[in-house]
Order: C-alpha cells, then sequence, then structure tokens
C-alpha cells in the first residue's frame, strides 16, 4: 500500500497536543519516523522554512 503525501498541516494536528511521541505519530499517520521528527523541527521552529 502505497503511502500518501502529508500536509504540515496534519502533523500539526499531533504536536499541538503533546500526547503522542513522533513513532506513535508515524505510525497514525502512515509516515517515517524521520518525516515526523523533520515536520516537529519545523513545527518548533515556527514553521516558517521551507526545503
Amino acid at each position: 500500500m502505497k503511502k500518501g503525501k502529508r500536509s504540515f498541516d496534519d502533523y500539526v494536528a499531533y504536536f499541538s497536543e503533546g500526547l503522542l511521541s513522533n513513532v506513535e505519530i508515524a505510525d497514525k499517520l502512515g509516515a517515517s519516523k524521520v518525516n515526523v521528527w523533520r515536520m516537529r523541527q519545523k513545527w518548533e521552529s515556527g514553521g516558517n522554512f521551507i526545503n
């Protein structure tokens, strides 16, 4: 099964709750742990940069 592309807002919803670890978020979104980590870094820094 192919994983769908997730928007930054999909990740932010989980980060703002603060209840789940990166691994748990990756499992729920079907994303890699590295992508969740990158999005968390972006969110923590203000989310104003683009890779």
